[in-house]
């Protein structure tokens, strides 16, 4: 993956001495300061609207625009009932779409500020955490299996299974090494390394991704389905204040006798509580997601996922729940099916949160696989070239090896030949 990243063709050396930092000793506290002042923190700032412009907003559009209208014509005709009912509703249209959005807002404010992600970084030559939105380029982190990636980040030393289906759709694991850049919404599956931090914030792929999304205002689907009844309305209307009007002034009525009845017609044209009908049903609808805990960061997400007729995703099904499972244990004749589940486990390392171990432990725990009495000496990860784990067991006084992996790998290694099993 390749996301025009300068630093990416650089040796890790070159950035180094480029960034001014050294390996060993990482920045100090003060070179951290003035970074941060002149670059800003680790994060992608949202925009900021005024809560006033936040709600007059409701206050605009062509349904809005054609309420107020008809609410300035009413009260030139003295019609002052039709003024306080049509400015009631809208009124009442108003603050109930604006106190669910702020209160969706405030919601996603708490929740992220519980979900802050803390990193192992190199400062004054000492290793210490901190806050991810505290990192600046030089800082020297170190990465594991688990770990988010918080920003970009060049590999100095060490190996690492990257996760970049937030990125690019695609869940398999990728590779990495000294040299290669890990990307900043991405995961690590497995390995440990060391690297230098070459982007913050909006400088990142990940950056530059979110603030393209922040600046888009699509038009929501709500607002085409009213103006289309809007539109279709006032086309019939017009028919009707066409036809009207012929027939009165034919008839020799004066245009200010029959106004009050054009103003009828007008009002009848503008769907007056179907605004806030459509808020009051998404507000509705969030509450009862809310309560399922989907979190609605925006009123209208409801009514957009609610028609939604065709949905497009790759071949790698990345809305899918991405975890793995046990369905089905096949063991030779020499062994039974726990014995094998028993030997997975051996072979597995929760800590490396790896998708393959979790599920074999998943199902040991299902199973209530007995490991009392296995001690583990050493286990080597998976890798890419190795294609297989590695566990060195000690049982009774006794040790042995077991491993776990690709089927052509641990048929290989052992020279064991089953053809009932090779058939399946």
């Amino acid at each position: 993956m390749n996301q025009g990243n300068p630093f990416e063709t650089k040796t890790v050396q070159e950035v180094l001495k480029e960034l001014n930092v050294e390996a060993g000793k990482g920045l100090t506290d003060t070179e951290v300061k003035l970074r941060q002042s002149t670059l800003g923190l680790n994060e992608v700032l949202e925009e900021k609207q005024s809560m006033i412009l936040v709600f007059l907003k409701h206050f605009w559009g062509l349904t809005a625009i054609m309420l107020e209208i008809t609410i300035v014509a009413s009260y030139l005709l003295h019609k002052y009932a039709d003024v306080y009912l049509i400015s009631g509703l809208m009124l009442f249209n108003a603050t109930i779409g604006f106190v669910q959005e702020r209160k969706a807002a405030r919601t996603v404010k708490a929740l992220k500020s519980s979900l802050q992600v803390f990193v192992r970084v190199l400062r004054n030559g000492t290793w210490s955490q901190t806050l991810a939105n505290q990192l600046v380029p030089g800082d020297i982190i170190r990465i594991r299996t688990g770990d988010f990636v918080t920003a970009d980040v060049k590999i100095i030393d060490g190996i690492a299974g990257s996760d970049e289906s937030a990125l690019t759709g695609e869940s398999k694991v990728i590779g990495k090494k000294e040299g290669n850049i890990l990307y900043a919404g991405s995961l690590i599956k497995n390995g440990e390394s060391n690297g230098i931090v070459v982007a913050t914030g909006i400088k990142t792929f990940f950056g530059k991704t979110t603030l393209l999304i922040q600046k888009a205002r699509p038009r929501l689907h709500m607002e085409e389905v009213v103006a289309k009844v809007v539109k279709l309305l006032f086309v019939i209307v017009t028919i009707f204040l066409s036809v009207t009007l012929i027939i009165s002034l034919l008839k020799g009525e004066s245009f200010i006798a029959i106004l009050p009845l054009v103003l009828i017609l007008l009002v009848s044209a503008v769907p007056v509580a179907l605004p806030a009908m459509f808020t009051v049903s998404m507000a509705k609808g969030s509450q009862q997601l809310a309560a399922k805990g989907i979190l609605v960061s925006r009123l209208s997400a409801t009514e957009d996922a609610a028609t939604l007729t065709n949905l497009c995703i790759d071949k790698t099904g990345t809305l899918t729940r991405n975890e793995l499972s046990v369905q089905e244990i096949m063991a030779t004749t020499s062994f039974a099916t726990s014995e094998v589940l028993q030997y997975a486990v051996l072979a597995s390392v929760a800590a490396n949160n790896d998708p393959i171990d979790m599920a074999f432990l998943q199902k040991a725990d299902i199973e209530k696989t007995d490991l009392h009495g296995f001690n583990k000496i050493s286990f080597t990860p998976f890798t890419a070239a190795l294609k297989r784990t590695e566990a060195i067991i000690e049982n009774e006084g006794m040790q042995f090896k077991v491993m776990k992996g690709a089927y052509g790998t641990i048929k290989g290694l052992s020279n064991f030949q089953d053809p009932d099993l090779t058939k399946r």
